[in-house]
């Protein structure tokens, strides 16, 4: 069955329709109806295209064999695409491809889809609970989510990269120097 992922920010100018679906084979697809410099664009991108993507359904997987496994083999394997929202500025999509693991955790990676290129770059993997929507800087120059390692919501992480060139900035709260973000830190150390 095909199901529509829902693309925040999107306005008439790229007037953008994203549909993932999987194949008999369990195979993920991913259909994008979009405009572009006002010319009509179709891509279809399947599993291959998806960098990394077999490294989440790979998480896990001894658990599968498991008889007292809390989600159905059938289910563990199912990859949603979602949080999708759109770039105007530089044309581009940022989505997560998410897999449920046990016990309410989430396996997922965060894609930037370049309406330009027509090719999705991994960004980022990562494990948790209470993924949260990605928000853009009022100049859409920057792109953020954060998720939370527990599910009692005591341990967030932050995310930030650089629409330009999707850079990561700040990777689970940490700068790329190596510097800790944070409040529980002596002021040489808060960034």
């Amino acid at each position: 069955p095909e199901n529509k992922v829902e693309v925040l920010n999107n306005t008439p100018e790229y007037e953008v329709e994203m549909y993932s679906y999987l194949d008999d084979s369990k195979n993920l697809y991913l259909a994008v109806d979009y405009y572009f410099d006002g010319v009509s664009q179709s891509v279809v991108f399947g599993q291959n295209d998806f960098p990394k993507l077999e490294d989440i359904m790979k998480i896990g997987s001894e658990d599968l064999s498991n008889d007292k496994a809390e989600v159905s083999n059938e289910e563990n394997y199912v990859t949603k695409l979602s949080n999708a929202i759109l770039n105007t500025k530089y044309g581009k999509i940022y989505f997560i491809a998410e897999r449920n693991l046990q016990g309410g955790e989430k396996a997922f990676l965060l894609y930037v889809l370049s309406l330009k290129d027509k090719n999705i770059k991994f960004l980022y993997q990562g494990e948790g609970y209470s993924l949260n929507a990605s928000m853009f800087s009022p100049d859409k120059e920057y792109i953020a989510f954060n998720h939370f390692r527990d599910e009692k919501g005591n341990s967030s992480l932050i995310h930030i990269f650089s629409s330009k060139d999707d850079a990561g900035i700040i990777i689970d709260n940490m700068t790329s120097g190596g510097k800790l973000i944070g409040t529980d830190l002596s002021q040489d150390d808060l960034l």
